[in-house]
């Protein structure tokens, strides 16, 4: 009788809560992004929809997928991964300034990698799970901290930070659900401190 009454008061605490805040029970916790994270599965047909930073609407999706990870996308890249070169596929073209954004995967606490560009280097690190709020809704998501360098030069070799920005990347979405590019010259003139937001998606 005990552990009832228990089970009723928790229960009736659950939906005060939902009538107070307006949300479903254990929603957070069942869309929570948790570290360590390692690849998304894609499937046939699914698909993604962004507004770029211009404006723009940017569309990926799955038309097929190989054994080894990677896979088709409709009208664009063959053999993607999704740890691969996302300004290519987000943006249209990869960044002047070389390699943008690269997924070091499994995504683990303070983890850190970099990718050598045309003119600059980028080392990226992972920040905290965060509630990020794009169109397309609200995510548990893993923010992506980006420092835009020079290449090392003099002796010995000294590096100068140019440029900053971060991405999103949300495990119940499978995919980015926003980039947002710092103010600074490194980065082209079109992007500078704007973003790039998830409006819409669909997973199979």
């Amino acid at each position: 009788m005990v552990g009832y009454v228990f089970r009723s008061v928790r229960w009736a605490i659950v939906m005060g809560l939902v009538a107070v805040l307006g949300v479903a029970p254990f929603a957070y916790g069942a869309m929570s992004a948790a570290l360590p994270l390692n690849p998304p599965t894609w499937y046939h047909g699914d698909h993604w929809e962004w507004t770029g930073p211009m404006g723009n609407t940017v569309v990926m999706e799955v038309a097929s997928a190989a054994t080894n990870g990677t896979y088709q996308l409709v009208g664009g890249a063959a053999a993607f991964a999704p740890n691969g070169e996302w300004g290519t596929v987000l943006l249209g073209q990869r960044e002047q300034v070389g390699n943008f954004l690269f997924i070091d995967w499994p995504l683990t606490a303070n983890k850190k990698w970099q990718d050598v560009g045309s003119k600059y280097v980028f080392v990226w690190r992972v920040g905290p799970v965060q509630s990020v709020t794009v169109p397309a809704g609200t995510f548990s998501a893993v923010e992506l901290l980006c420092s835009v360098l020079t290449p090392p030069a003099g002796n010995p070799p000294v590096q100068q930070q140019v440029g900053t920005g971060f991405a999103w990347y949300a495990p119940s979405a499978k995919a980015i659900v926003k980039i947002q590019f710092g103010p600074e010259a490194a980065w082209p003139a079109g992007v500078r401190n704007k973003a790039l937001t998830l409006t819409k998606y669909t997973l199979h």
